[in-house]
Protein backbone atom coordinates (compact mmCIF):
# COMPACT_ATOMS: atom_id res chain seq x y z
CA UNK A 1 0.00 0.00 0.00
CA UNK A 2 2.78 2.22 0.87
CA UNK A 3 4.60 1.40 -2.22
CA UNK A 4 1.65 1.97 -4.49
CA UNK A 5 0.87 5.60 -2.77
CA UNK A 6 4.47 6.80 -3.48
CA UNK A 7 4.38 5.59 -7.09
CA UNK A 8 1.05 7.38 -7.44
CA UNK A 9 2.46 10.71 -5.57
CA UNK A 10 5.20 10.23 -8.01
CA UNK A 11 3.57 9.96 -11.01
CA UNK A 12 1.12 12.89 -10.02
CA UNK A 13 3.91 15.13 -9.68
CA UNK A 14 5.68 14.35 -12.79
CA UNK A 15 2.57 15.07 -14.45
CA UNK A 16 2.05 18.07 -12.82
CA UNK A 17 5.45 19.48 -13.86
CA UNK A 18 5.12 18.52 -17.39
CA UNK A 19 1.99 20.63 -17.69
CA UNK A 20 3.46 23.38 -15.99
CA UNK A 21 6.22 22.90 -18.38
CA UNK A 22 4.02 22.80 -21.04
CA UNK A 23 2.44 25.94 -19.96
CA UNK A 24 4.78 28.12 -19.18
CA UNK A 25 6.34 27.16 -22.87
CA UNK A 26 2.73 28.13 -24.42
CA UNK A 27 2.77 31.51 -22.04
CA UNK A 28 5.92 32.63 -22.91
CA UNK A 29 5.93 32.10 -26.61
CA UNK A 30 2.41 33.92 -26.80
CA UNK A 31 3.99 36.90 -24.95
CA UNK A 32 6.77 37.25 -26.98
CA UNK A 33 4.74 37.47 -30.00
CA UNK A 34 2.28 39.64 -28.19
CA UNK A 35 5.54 41.62 -27.50
CA UNK A 36 6.37 42.07 -31.45
CA UNK A 37 3.35 43.00 -32.09
CA UNK A 38 2.75 46.00 -29.43
CA UNK A 39 6.75 46.88 -30.74
CA UNK A 40 5.54 46.72 -34.40
CA UNK A 41 2.38 49.28 -33.47
CA UNK A 42 4.62 51.45 -31.79
CA UNK A 43 7.08 52.05 -34.37
CA UNK A 44 4.02 52.29 -37.32
CA UNK A 45 2.46 54.55 -34.59
CA UNK A 46 4.98 56.60 -34.02
CA UNK A 47 6.11 56.33 -38.28
CA UNK A 48 2.77 58.12 -38.65
CA UNK A 49 2.71 60.78 -35.95
CA UNK A 50 6.34 61.89 -37.23
CA UNK A 51 4.59 62.81 -41.07
CA UNK A 52 1.71 64.18 -39.74
CA UNK A 53 4.14 66.91 -37.66
CA UNK A 54 3.98 70.18 -39.72
CA UNK A 55 7.46 71.03 -41.50
CA UNK A 56 8.84 74.28 -39.25
CA UNK A 57 11.94 74.86 -37.46
CA UNK A 58 11.78 73.69 -33.59
CA UNK A 59 12.38 77.15 -32.02
CA UNK A 60 8.71 78.22 -33.32
CA UNK A 61 6.85 75.40 -32.55
CA UNK A 62 8.56 75.02 -29.24
CA UNK A 63 8.03 78.73 -28.31
CA UNK A 64 4.28 78.51 -29.73
CA UNK A 65 3.90 75.14 -27.97
CA UNK A 66 4.76 77.14 -24.52
CA UNK A 67 2.67 80.09 -25.72
CA UNK A 68 0.07 77.47 -26.02
CA UNK A 69 0.22 76.22 -22.46
CA UNK A 70 0.16 80.08 -21.32
CA UNK A 71 -2.78 80.64 -22.56
CA UNK A 72 -3.91 77.01 -21.17
CA UNK A 73 -2.75 78.05 -17.75
CA UNK A 74 -3.82 81.45 -17.68
CA UNK A 75 -7.96 80.37 -19.04
CA UNK A 76 -8.26 77.96 -16.13
CA UNK A 77 -10.14 79.29 -13.34
CA UNK A 78 -9.57 77.89 -10.14
CA UNK A 79 -12.63 76.28 -8.54
CA UNK A 80 -14.51 77.35 -5.50
CA UNK A 81 -14.34 74.59 -2.77
CA UNK A 82 -17.52 72.65 -2.55
CA UNK A 83 -20.06 74.15 0.02
CA UNK A 84 -20.31 72.10 3.44
CA UNK A 85 -23.94 71.45 3.94
CA UNK A 86 -24.66 70.60 7.69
Amino acid sequence: MTMTNVLVTLAVITGVGAAMRYDMKSSLSMLSRNAKHVKAWMESGAAAASHELPKSSSSSSSSSTAESIGKAAAAAKPQPPPSKST
